[in-house]
């Protein structure tokens, strides 16, 4: 039934659940002593009686009959308990034939339920946090379903280094482990106890079964049997005495967590990545990979500070950590960029629902803590194995559909369709041939006029070009690098060539030409940082770019895309390139 109290303080009661039976006139005679506390003196009172209003004890009479007619009903109402507060509670009634008390009651308290429940929730969480301090590995044996799992807990994700029948899990332990007689005996007796349900293990013995090289350690296994729900299970810790968890995986390790967040680092998550894709354990199911960021972070740091920046870096950790919980990993990327790789989301459905969660969530929280009016995510995923099955080619896609999240507005997510981004490098349509034509008639043009007339015309060729190419401007430094010799079009304020040449690993990517391309800022944040900024903040976007000589730049031609990004052609790097060089011959040859 829906419930519309929307007048009511619910009153949540330390009383969980209790029982009550009733007459054939639907009186109180017995209940238990939870009963007892709660209903007081209503002793032989009518029990519809205790709806809070004519219409709760409407619903409850006709709860009643209808346990009569059917012999068992449920009911969610209202009743009052004996100092007359309202309770939610769910009612659950059975009909016994021929008996006096004919009427068992069993009452729920909802809101005292669920504060219970979200206390087990973070009790769980908060024990699963304290397990992923651990280095020892975690494991069950379900017994009736002869199923064997083994885990580790990084976070409050658990990683399953083992799941398979009891018996290959012995075999497993047996087959890396020392074949002494001594140890093997050991083996056996482990298999014993466990398969016989022995209250209390505690064998020690060595084996390399559970190690990702299959090296040998000296393992203590401590386990306990327990009935849960009927399901009789052993439990327990393997614990490494060889003291050399020195050589675990880099992100089973505290090495592999990001010091700000406590999430996976960049190399963790590559590495969790190639064995997520690797493991007969996790690759044969689905997995989505995304990658999401904050959407005009810099103005955060720049509007508020870099403090309420770390704050919101936090939010969306926390966000992130909360919501994937089981359900995958949660890394940091770098700066304000996030990354996740699901585990146990089988369909895209239940992955928008979870992304809409995150950034309905993140926006909420930032907004009532940090003051922040719209704090928004651009998300963009890649599908394992429908659109890679690596690392690099997932997260190409997935960086690819972030970059499409950002073009088109931001604020959204973008999940990849071969169909309709396969074609799209840059979120741009690439020009068409008449375009082409006109660029090739253009240097076709200046070449000649160059080779004619010498450097008195450079200025007039580059006013060409940047017509011809649609370019938002062209600078060349010689000598100087710090102002441009000869600079055409809106070229962004105060972006000098030193910038770029005094700056080591991004003069590493221009080639063996001196030729260096960029076809979309935002790949550039995962290499060079810096470089990102700065052109992030002068709103250059994409470029074409010289330096020679290679081993000492002299000379700096740049060819320059702002607030707005460009895939440029073969044509285009082919001509321009040929442009820039012919500028650098006509200006060392004065």
């Amino acid at each position: 039934m829906k419930i519309e109290r929307n007048d009511l303080e619910i009153n949540a009661s330390p009383i969980l659940s209790f029982n009550i039976s009733l007459d054939r006139d639907y009186r109180i005679g017995e209940f238990d002593n939870d009963g007892r506390e709660f209903i007081g003196g209503n002793i032989n009172s009518k029990f519809y009686e205790l709806g809070i209003d004519a219409k709760c004890k409407s619903e409850i009479e006709e709860f009643l009959r209808e346990v009569s007619d059917k012999g068992s009903a449920r009911i969610i109402t209202f009743i009052m308990n004996r100092n007359e507060n309202p309770h939610l509670v769910d009612i659950y009634g059975s009909y016994r034939q021929g008996e006096e008390l004919c009427y068992v009651i069993k009452l729920w308290d909802i809101p005292s339920l669920e504060k219970n429940c979200m206390e087990y929730l973070n009790n769980m969480l908060k024990y699963k946090g304290m397990m992923g301090l651990s280095s020892q590995i975690f494991f069950d044996y379900y017994m009736d379903e002869n199923l064997v799992s083994a885990y580790r807990y990084v976070g409050r994700k658990s990683i399953r280094l083992f799941y398979d029948t009891f018996d290959n899990f012995i075999g497993r332990i047996k087959e890396y482990g020392d074949k002494n007689e001594h140890n093997l005996f050991l083996i056996d007796s482990l298999k014993e106890q466990l398969s016989g349900g022995k209250s209390n293990i505690d064998i020690t013995l060595k084996s390399g079964g559970l190690h990702v090289d299959g090296k040998v350690q000296k393992l203590l296994f401590r386990a306990r049997h327990e009935t849960f729900s009927g399901r009789r299970m052993m439990y327990g810790i393997i614990s490494n005495l060889s003291g050399d968890d020195n050589d675990l995986p880099f992100y089973l390790t505290t090495a592999g967590l990001d010091s700000a967040t406590g999430l996976l680092s960049k190399r963790a998550l590559i590495e969790y990545s190639d064995y997520v894709f690797s493991s007969e354990a996790t690759k044969h199911r689905k997995h989505y990979m995304a990658l999401l960021d904050i959407d005009d972070f810099k103005s955060i740091n720049d509007n508020f500070g870099h403090q309420v920046g770390d704050s919101a870096i936090s939010i969306l950790a926390n966000v992130l950590s909360d919501m994937i919980r089981d359900l995958g990993m949660v890394g940091r990327y770098g700066g304000d960029e996030f990354f996740i790789l699901t585990d146990m989301v089988e369909d895209e459905e239940t992955l928008r629902s979870l992304l809409r969660r995150i950034r309905n969530n993140v926006s909420t929280i930032a907004r009532e803590t940090l003051g922040i009016e719209k704090m928004t995510l651009s998300i963009g995923v890649s599908a394992y194995p429908e659109h890679g099955d690596n690392y690099k080619d997932l997260l190409s896609i997935a960086d690819k559909c972030l970059y499409i999240a950002k073009e088109k507005g931001k604020d959204r997510y973008i999940i990849y369709r071969p169909e309709m981004h396969s074609d799209i490098e840059t979120g741009i349509v690439k020009k068409n041939i008449s375009s082409y034509d006109e660029q090739s008639k253009s240097i076709n043009r200046v070449v000649k006029q160059l080779f004619k007339e010498g450097g008195s015309v450079i200025e007039e060729t580059m006013k060409d070009i940047v017509k011809s190419f649609d370019l938002d401007s062209i600078d060349i430094f010689y000598g100087d690098m710090d102002k441009a010799l000869y600079s055409c079009g809106k070229y962004p304020s105060g972006l000098k060539a030193s910038d770029f040449i005094n700056d080591e690993s991004y003069m590493d990517m221009f080639d063996t030409n001196g030729l260096y391309v960029l076809h979309l800022l935002h790949s550039l944040r995962h290499t060079n940082e810096k470089i990102f900024n700065m052109l992030e903040d002068k709103k250059c976007m994409s470029m074409i770019q010289i330096a020679l000589p290679v081993d000492d730049p002299k000379y700096f031609f740049s060819c320059n895309m702002l607030n707005r990004n460009h895939k440029w052609s073969d044509a285009e790097i082919s001509n321009l390139g040929l442009y820039g060089s012919l500028i650098y011959e006509l200006l060392t040859k004065k």
